[in-house]
């Protein structure tokens, strides 16, 4: 299957959540599966870590302080700021506060995160904590602008694609390991998923509403290639789940070209950004869907531009106006986990960085590929 996987949010108020596995019960890929609600402790004793960790150096206290009095926060509350995070989910809850989601929203915290990431990318951390600041920033922004929960449509189940294709395997984040390893063994629960497809080419309306229940669709044997990433970048999937509920199509539809990178089998408009990211922008495939993530939307129009494909990605774009993310019975407008799907994103994220210390994987880890993959090369 040729797919574009158009794939969101990091939530200010996720803060309250440790990295406990949520109970949930998993019956075969060919069924749906039963909601148990999570504890709502989930990811917050890790996420806690990356925000108390990135402390503000004092060269740049009182430009972090002067930045978040310009949005409109207290003094009062500003310089109670100790770290980088605090500071960028103290700009989500001045810009969002009570109110509707938008892009324009959005475009405010992109603009205050701009100037931020100078700052803390001066500030001497490493490239990972600094990666970890960019997904508070990316899933900060995504949730600005995101579909919240109201505005979902509810359908009937034979009008939607999960349920037209109930029986195919719409993998999720407790099956990553378990059908990672058998995809590198080629055997079951793999290959009987594989066996059962139809492997039939999605369209794109049906993907963006598997992907905005943060379920990926598995239905040829190289799209196993984007869950085996996700396993090993705990970044890659909530950019990509949490751009499938934005209201900012074109960020959506040009992750979705650039997240192609975890493989060869591209459109041409995929292949010509992946390869824009890899040689001109110099990065790996999650730092660039981290970038895409925190883009204005002037930004992606330059980068479209600048490759060539501006028409094509205004078109793609243009496919999606009036949509919006549906729900049934069956998939309601809670995860696999029981959370909020925004919430069930910060859930991915945790569970996918413990992964990294797992005695089954620690090797696949240690070799983890993270360049962009093009087509052509």
């Amino acid at each position: 299957m040729k797919k574009i996987a158009f794939l969101f949010i990091f939530a200010s108020a996720v803060f309250t959540f440790g990295c406990s596995t949520p109970s949930v019960h998993v019956t075969t890929p060919e069924t749906v599966l039963d909601r148990v609600p999570a504890s709502i402790e989930s990811c917050a004793e890790l996420i806690s870590n990356i925000i108390s960790n990135n402390k503000i150096p004092k060269k740049h206290y009182d430009e972090v302080i002067t930045l978040l009095r310009d949005i409109g926060v207290a003094e009062s509350k500003a310089e109670e700021v100790k770290s980088y995070g605090e500071a960028l989910n103290l700009a989500y809850d001045k810009v969002v506060g009570a109110g509707t989601t938008s892009v324009k929203k959005s475009e405010k915290l992109v603009e205050f995160g701009k100037v931020l990431r100078e700052l803390y990318v001066d500030s001497k951390l490493k490239n990972e904590e600094i990666m970890d600041l960019d997904f508070i920033l990316g899933r900060n922004i995504l949730k600005a602008e995101q579909f919240t929960g109201k505005e979902f449509k509810i359908i009937k189940e034979e009008d939607f694609a999960l349920g037209r294709n109930e029986k195919m395997l719409h993998i999720n984040y407790k099956q990553y390991k378990k059908y990672t390893l058998a995809f590198e063994k080629n055997e079951p629960p793999y290959t009987t998923a594989i066996a059962a497809s139809n492997q039939n080419v999605i369209n794109r309306i049906d993907i963006r509403q598997m992907e905005t229940h943060n379920l990926f669709p598995v239905y040829f044997g190289h799209d196993m290639t984007h869950v085996r990433y996700a396993l090993n970048h705990e970044r890659y999937f909530p950019m990509l789940f949490g751009a499938s509920r934005s209201k900012n199509h074109l960020r959506y539809v040009m992750m979705g070209a650039l997240a192609e990178g975890v493989d060869r089998a591209q459109y041409s408009e995929e292949r010509i950004l992946c390869r824009y990211f890899r040689d001109i922008k110099k990065l790996n495939l999650e730092e660039g869907v981290l970038w895409i993530a925190r883009a204005s939307e002037q930004d992606l129009i330059d980068v479209a531009t600048e490759i060539g494909k501006k028409d094509i990605f205004v078109e793609l774009a243009k496919d999606f106006e009036g949509w919006a993310p549906v729900a049934s019975k069956k998939y309601p407008t809670m995860g696999v986990s029981g959370l909020k799907l925004d919430e069930e994103l910060d859930q991915i994220f945790g569970e996918m960085r413990e992964y990294h210390t797992d005695p089954d994987l620690v090797e696949m880890y240690k070799k983890r590929k993270s360049e962009i993959l093009v087509s052509g090369d």
